[in-house]
């Protein structure tokens, strides 16, 4: 699928619309043969080896170039990039994590038949417009130190990713993950003088407004409003508490809020995307 006909389609249908279609298409699979877990594993499998990666498809490059192509050169490690490159691409909220506290709670709760409504939205929309974001790459190598990084800091926890960055910016933290130092000259042209150093622009200009910090707001009310549960900024690698009575409910929960959060920026990716094509 060319952008063209991307936007074309209504705006629900192309906010969920689940570019694993695109790999299942290029695999001469057929997408509608298959449930919605059992897709992303087909995916994630990759047992065709080519084209892997939703966040890297023509198609995702085509629409990172259209809202983010004028101010490309903060994405590289050098000036005057034409276009965004493969290395670029990043799913924000990470299918394989959440389907590990899933496994988790069958395991723990000995249920083979927790049906997950929630988890079924999810895998389709793991790979949908509004859960993909563009990243520093290093232009030669084809390479993202963010993207290559993130996981052993955060296991790919997009709460945890943006505390990182919070407290880069906010904070200005000496000692980051090294993710985020590697990926440095990406945020530093986003610092300017406002209280949140700079955080919230990088935020505005990523349609992540659900993460701007609030005046005077302390870093505790911060985490209260963002961070997926309690405590996971200390604890950012246990799950066990998943298996404790309203394990269940707590992940229905967090899988609900994240589905939404998807679809939210979806819809104002959306807008943009559409707005900068008619000026074509």
């Amino acid at each position: 699928m060319i952008l063209e006909e991307f936007l074309k389609m209504e705006k629900h249908e192309a906010v969920e619309y689940d570019f694993k279609k695109e790999i299942f298409q290029l695999r001469n699979l057929n997408y509608h043969n298959f449930r919605e877990i059992e897709r992303v594993l087909i995916y994630k499998g990759n047992i065709f080896q080519k084209e892997s990666d939703c966040d890297r498809l023509p198609l995702t490059m085509s629409i990172y170039n259209t809202i983010w192509g004028d101010e490309i050169n903060r994405y590289f490690d050098i000036e005057n990039a034409g276009s965004f490159i493969p290395s670029n691409g990043e799913t924000m909220n990470s299918f394989t994590r959440i389907y590990k506290i899933y496994a988790d709670v069958i395991k723990q709760n000995r249920r083979y038949n927790f049906d997950c409504d929630e988890l079924n939205k999810f895998a389709k929309l793991t790979h949908s417009l509004g859960n993909f974001i563009p990243v520093y790459s290093i232009y030669e190598k084809n390479a993202s130190p963010f993207n290559v990084s993130r996981n052993a800091s955060t296991h790919d926890y997009w709460d945890l990713t943006m505390l990182d960055i919070k407290n880069y910016f906010a904070n200005k933290q000496e000692f980051v993950p090294k993710y985020i130092r590697n990926s440095s000259n990406w945020f530093e042209t986003y610092r300017n003088d406002s209280f949140d150093n700079g955080f919230n622009e990088f935020c505005s200009k990523h349609f992540l407004d659900d993460w701007i910090i609030k005046e005077n707001e302390p870093d505790s009310k911060w985490n209260e409003r963002n961070l997926f549960w309690e405590h996971h900024e200390t604890k950012r690698h246990a799950v066990s508490h998943f298996s404790n009575e309203g394990g269940e409910e707590l992940f229905r929960k967090i899988l609900s809020r994240i589905n939404q959060s998807i679809i939210t920026r979806g819809e104002l990716m959306y807008d943009k995307l559409k707005e900068e094509f008619e000026k074509r």
